[in-house]
């Protein structure tokens, strides 16, 4: 670093490097509070002003970021390390949230002595310096995860240039509450986990404060993974305002006026029209957003849960459309307004084995008149305007037809074939069904050696997924009817029973952990099935689970109340790699 002291402050100042702006003559600084350079800019102590550290432009303006250093007109100081601590550290506990917010500000200008790369925390619980905690961040806050209630935290805080280590702040300490918020937390519960398929217990997506996203975990920002969401810019003191919590309430509202949670999209759903042949994916305005005639949302679809490539669009309506499907996949859609970036629970469905061709509109996109569509009317555009007989998106002045407020549902319904009914089917109920449901009102289950089904099951299950009769409870018959479930009611896809001989008990008495709140990992599509698999009497909940191309089987084991964990144990002789075409399952024998 520049010498910026003459001898005579020199022999006062024994530590000048350091302590300059302390205990140097401020009469003899070589540079100027303005921050201006160069000739022409005289300094106190009679020399043209320098930038210590810094650049100085032709101009005769001082800069200290990379832009300016690199700058061919801005003349270029030695860097050295910071001589002061960062400033104005603050630390508080956010309840919205529930994490512990440090934030400073840089150390002055005149001792930063060079661009500030990083900042290093120190930090440490009840004064137990010993078994301290440090971590790096680029920003000037830190978000400390986590905090258990009832304990005082210290920081320390210094910032770090391409020379070295500054020196360190005073310690800053907090006390967290006695209770912590762990309802409004918006981090995962149990690791550094995130993404669209990971939920915080506050409901929304788990986010990584002052972190990046890669795929499915928290990471730094810098490192060489792929960047999913980057958080680094969220302002977690607005957190009311841009994460789907409680708003703060405002000065001189009413106070029995009722705060307003925001929400994302509600009520979303996906349906395949199989007689115009696409799929009609429809939810409701956000409660918080009713009154806003412009939002606009974003729509995110993917084909199959594991597949790399997801596609975005935006909308202006309440529906989207998807033509051009393919029979027998999987399709995931989630749905966010741009308002507040919330987004929906995701809604799934299984296109059919057979699906016939769309009969409304064409391939090559052309529509009305002498453009017939292969039911031989006129070709309309779903959702979309015919302008210049081309489909498209834009509904300008020249457009003939607007599509846009057409009820598909209803139109999908009147090409609809006309069913037959079958007396023979609708006239009989089956042996099985007769002598069970007499079974289940006749007997007294506390006498039965086997429990009997349940009929009164009104959530029958997801039909992409796992769905049948199994044996949880280990009486040796297949009694028990388990599927998967959750976006009905609005919360997570877990795995729920219902028991043999609890007839008009709740039909979800048996549950995989975390039920409601843990997204259960279904595994691979078509390669679920429930078997016993550790040789306990019970079916245990199996499927193929792992990161492509190292899948393997994993089994959740049937407890006594309930599925034990998300993965208890691999079955001896399962298949590696068992996501391949080649590995065939059948849902209540296994693998074959």
């Amino acid at each position: 670093m520049k010498n910026i002291c003459n001898m005579r402050a020199i022999q006062i100042c024994i530590f000048c490097v350091s302590w300059y702006l302390v205990m140097c003559d401020p009469d003899m600084r070589v540079y100027r509070d303005d921050l201006k350079c160069g000739a022409g800019h005289m300094a106190p102590n009679g020399t043209d002003a320098i930038c210590p550290g810094q650049c100085c432009s032709a101009d005769g303006l001082c800069g200290n970021t990379d832009n300016h250093c690199n700058n061919a007109d801005y003349r270029e100081y030695t860097p050295a390390r910071p001589t002061g601590p960062p400033l104005n550290i603050t630390a508080q506990y956010l309840p919205i949230g529930n994490l512990v917010l440090v934030k400073w500000d840089p150390p002055a200008i005149n001792e930063r002595n060079a661009v500030i790369t990083h900042y290093k925390i120190t930090h440490y619980k009840n004064n137990d310096k010993v078994n301290s905690i440090k971590k790096t961040t680029s920003l000037n806050y830190f978000a400390l995860k986590y905090p258990e209630a009832g304990t005082e935290y210290g920081f320390k805080i210094s910032a770090v240039t391409v020379a070295g280590t500054g020196p360190r702040s005073q310690k800053v300490t907090i006390v967290t509450p006695d209770e912590l918020s762990i309802d409004e937390q918006i981090y995962h519960k149990d690791g550094d986990w995130c993404g669209s398929y990971t939920y915080a217990p506050n409901g929304q997506k788990a986010i990584c404060p002052g972190e990046c996203c890669s795929d499915d975990r928290c990471i730094d920002c810098d490192s060489a993974y792929i960047i999913t969401y980057d958080y680094r810019d969220l302002d977690l003191l607005s957190l009311p305002s841009v994460h789907g919590l409680l708003q703060p309430t405002t000065p001189g509202s009413n106070e029995d006026q009722p705060t307003i949670r925001l929400s994302p999209p509600a009520n979303i759903n996906a349906q395949y029209l199989s007689a115009i042949h696409l799929i009609y994916v429809s939810w409701d305005a956000p409660e918080s957003t009713k009154n806003d005639s412009n939002i606009k949302y974003n729509v995110k679809y993917t084909e199959e849960y594991w597949t790399d490539t997801t596609v975005n669009v935006e909308v202006d309506s309440n529906y989207f459309i998807l033509k051009d499907v393919w029979p027998s996949t999987h399709y995931w859609f989630w749905v966010s307004s741009k308002s507040w970036g919330f987004t929906t629970i995701r809604a799934v469905l299984r296109t059919p084995n057979g699906m016939s061709p769309g009969l409304i509109y064409r391939d090559d996109g052309m529509c009305g008149a002498g453009y017939p569509a292969r039911n031989g009317k006129d070709a309309i555009c779903p959702g979309e305007c015919c302008e210049h007989h081309r489909c498209g998106e834009r509904c300008g002045i020249y457009a003939t037809q607007d599509y846009r407020d057409l009820d598909l549902v209803a139109l999908d319904r009147s090409l609809q074939p006309p069913t037959t009914a079958n007396p023979q089917t609708t006239q009989t109920t089956s042996f099985d069904e007769t002598i069970a449901t007499t079974i289940a009102e006749d007997v007294d289950d506390t006498n039965c050696l086997i429990k009997p089904r349940r009929y009164d099951i009104a959530d029958q299950g997801m039909d992409c997924y796992f769905r049948g009769w199994a044996d949880v409870q280990g009486q040796g018959a297949s009694n028990d009817y388990c599927r998967i479930v959750g976006l009905s009611n609005g919360g997570q896809l877990y795995l729920s029973c219902a028991l043999a001989g609890t007839k008009g008990d709740s039909e979800y008495n048996y549950n995989s952990p975390d039920a409601g709140y843990e997204w259960i990992d279904i595994g691979y599509t078509d390669t679920w099935y429930m078997k016993d698999e550790d040789g306990d009497g019970k079916d245990d909940y199996c499927r193929c689970v792992g990161r492509r191309p190292d899948t393997y089987v994993s089994c959740m084991k049937a407890g006594d109340t309930g599925f034990l964990q998300m993965h208890d144990f691999t079955p001896d002789g399962a298949p590696y790699k068992c996501h391949q075409p080649q590995f065939s399952v059948n849902p209540f024998l296994g693998p074959s």
